[in-house]
């Protein structure tokens, strides 16, 4: 069974189109592996207990995320990629743990994006800050031209 391939990794330039694809694939992931969960007595309780857990949570992000209305402009967001790499690895923890109990999901296991977290030169700016700086600069220049 091979490896998913992401498109984009923690360090990458990447577009909405990309971040979609690989949600898609971490999807379909999900899907495959709770299809060779269904039904397999090997997997205790406490397991499938935890596995909805993470499903509902995983469907309820992706569904906000990337099956809404503003999806172009939600996707184009780092902590959105961030979040997508981190269900990358809860999903890689689950198939793992499901595979020591017998159950292997038919489509590929996914192996989590790789590489360093990106720089983002704005990380603990309000966004605030930034529309009450960029207002002042846009009244500034009104101002100047209309002087």
């Amino acid at each position: 069974m091979s490896a998913a391939t992401y498109l984009i990794g923690p360090a990458d330039l990447f577009t909405s189109g990309d971040l979609e694809k690989d949600a898609a694939t971490v999807d379909m992931g999900v899907s495959d592996l709770d299809a060779v969960i269904e039904g397999n007595t090997n997997i205790p309780g406490s397991f499938l207990d935890a596995w909805q857990g993470f499903q509902l949570a995983w469907k309820g992000w992706y569904g906000d995320k990337f099956q809404s209305w503003d999806t172009f402009a939600v996707a184009l967001n780092d902590s959105n990629r961030d979040g997508l790499i981190s269900y990358e690895n809860q999903l890689a923890t689950w198939q793992s743990q499901a595979a020591g109990y017998g159950a292997m999901p038919a489509g590929p296991i996914v192996q989590p994006s790789t590489g360093s977290p990106s720089f983002n030169p704005f990380s603990g700016i309000d966004t605030t800050s930034i529309v009450v700086v960029a207002v002042a600069i846009i009244a500034v220049l009104v101002f100047w031209k209309a002087a």
